[in-house]
């Protein structure tokens, strides 16, 4: 049977040494699995409804100086109900913290379909973001897109943004040699390619099918296709336009 044992104020149950002020301790041959060490249930007295939750609350205080400290609470980490049908019973995880003050509010969600929501209550996909991401790294950062049914690099390609001295390109790469297809300058400049974009947009390659041809269509057989160079200050003044 699991012991209780007092020590300087500290409770263990399952060690007679508690180092904090409750320890909790299984000590068996199980090596490979969980165990549950504490349940926190709630259950109704009436008919169950969603967002009926479970929660664990972290409290401490500010700095009130009229007051000693006023208790606040921190945040709540909490399994709640989001399908309270017997048929269909689902349950996710809520992380809940407080901002400025204004008490708790739900930060993180991750649903029954294991998608995980930052700033979304009801995630769609695997990740979902309510508002604005920032990646960064000392040097690049990159976002990786990755196909993985065929179990080869062909569906993999990445975008890394490259901020080292002298760079400042943004690049799209395939996933089979990690070769640059696309760079984007800080100057706005695009190359196709080549990674140095000498003009608004630079091609090259070698052949004409698979190297510098770039095609222009159009699908409507009451217009025609057209490839314009002119003045932006004059939109009648062409030097050149190619149309057929």
């Amino acid at each position: 049977p699991s012991t209780i044992s007092l020590n300087s104020g500290n409770v263990g149950i399952g060690t007679t040494s508690p180092a904090n002020l409750l320890d909790l301790v299984v000590n068996d041959a199980n090596n490979s699995s969980n165990i549950n060490l504490i349940r926190l249930a709630h259950t109704s007295t009436s008919t169950a409804s969603n967002g009926l939750s479970a929660g664990l609350l972290f409290v401490g205080e500010d700095n009130d100086a009229s007051s000693g400290g006023v208790a606040q609470s921190l945040a709540l980490v909490q399994g709640i109900v989001e399908d309270v049908a017997s048929t269909s019973f689902d349950a996710g995880l809520a992380i809940q913290v407080n901002k400025a003050g204004t008490g708790l509010f739900e930060a993180v969600r991750i649903n029954s379909l294991g998608n995980l929501g930052i700033g979304a209550t009801t995630p769609e996909q695997k990740l979902e973001v309510g508002g604005n991401i920032l990646a960064s790294s000392s040097i690049d950062t990159e976002l990786i897109l990755n196909s993985i049914g065929t179990g080869t690099d062909e569906g993999k390609f990445s975008i890394v943004a490259s901020g080292a001295a002298g760079i400042d390109k943004l690049f799209i790469r395939n996933g089979t040699a990690n070769t640059d297809l696309v760079t984007i300058a800080s100057t706005g400049r695009v190359s196709i390619g080549t990674t140095e974009p000498l003009a608004k947009l630079y091609v090259v390659g070698a052949g004409e099918a698979t190297g510098t041809r770039i095609t222009v269509e159009n699908t409507s057989t009451a217009d025609y296709a057209a490839v314009k160079a002119g003045n932006s200050s004059d939109a009648t003044q062409n030097i050149f336009m190619v149309s057929s």
